[in-house]
């Protein structure tokens, strides 16, 4: 009998949580379009822009930070500065010896971690925006690395 009573409030309280949402206005634009794939389909095209650009230099890289010195001068600024995937300007600029030196690095440093799951959230979240090299993010990674014990 109290089982089914707290059920019974479980539903109606989802119900109260879920169905006022379908009587929220709604906006018209690309923002609110749930379908839409234009920002998909321009992340793919711009990093795939910057692996023809720089096709030839994947074995050693560009250099840390230099793909900014290969953009066009213009009166109006753009941060945007290298690709979305932290993968693809760590290969862009150390070459493919970085990324396997990078890869090798993570890997030991996952293999000993205690903080597994955020080490793999900081590895997926890699892939969609460059957050692999915010000093913010590094600072943090290595020092929750550097301050577990390990067993001797």
């Amino acid at each position: 009998m109290f089982k089914k009573k707290k059920f019974n409030f479980l539903i109606i309280g989802i119900c109260l949580l879920i169905i006022p949402i379908l009587f929220l206005p709604k906006k018209f634009g690309e923002g609110t379009n749930l379908l839409r794939t234009f920002s998909i389909t321009s992340r793919f095209q711009a990093d795939f822009s910057y692996v023809a650009k720089y096709k030839w230099d994947l074995l050693v890289g560009r250099g840390m930070n230099t793909l900014i010195l290969d953009a066009p001068s213009s009166l109006y600024p753009n941060h945007a500065t290298g690709p979305n995937n932290s993968y693809l300007y760590l290969l862009l600029t150390s070459g493919i010896l970085g990324l396997v030196g990078w890869g090798i690095f993570m890997h030991s440093l996952y293999l000993d971690s205690h903080f597994k799951p955020m080490l793999t959230f900081f590895l997926i979240a890699s892939l969609f925006n460059n957050v692999m090299f915010y000093p913010f993010a590094l600072l943090w990674i290595l020092l929750v690395e550097a301050t577990v014990p390990t067993s001797v």
